[in-house]
């Protein structure tokens, strides 16, 4: 696993919900990972193509509308994994990997809002 000061989070605030989306990335590898893609992700792969990242990952906090509703353009452009709570009721067919609890390790948040489900989770994994 990288060091902590490698990594880079970016966040972005798209849709009527102003819901964030998540970019994370080593400054070493330039591997990505992106979270919670959703609503118009326009700015997000720009600054994925601007900055010469290599995205791996798609990681779902939950599975609610408004956080998943861009899984399939993020997957027109690149064939990765989706990772999510193996405990998240509404389960994500594409998603090839279901996390455990005991794999989660928090990212800082961009605010102190509560979780929306029991499940949610912010993870990271080796990108």
């Amino acid at each position: 696993m990288q060091a902590i000061n490698t990594l880079s989070v970016k966040t972005f605030d798209v849709g009527p919900m102003l819901n964030i989306v998540y970019l994370i990335w080593d400054n070493n590898t330039k591997e990505a990972a992106i979270v919670d893609p959703a609503w118009d992700l326009t700015e997000v792969l720009n600054f994925i193509d601007k900055k010469k990242l290599t995205l791996r990952k798609i990681l779902l906090t939950h599975s609610h509308h408004d956080h998943v509703n861009s899984i399939d353009i993020v997957l027109k452009k690149y064939d990765i994994p989706i990772y999510i709570n193996k405990l998240e009721p509404h389960p994500i067919k594409k998603a090839k990997t279901k996390i455990e609890r005991t794999h989660i390790v928090p990212i800082p948040k961009k605010s102190d809002r509560p979780p929306q489900t029991p499940q949610s989770f912010l993870s990271f994994l080796d990108l």
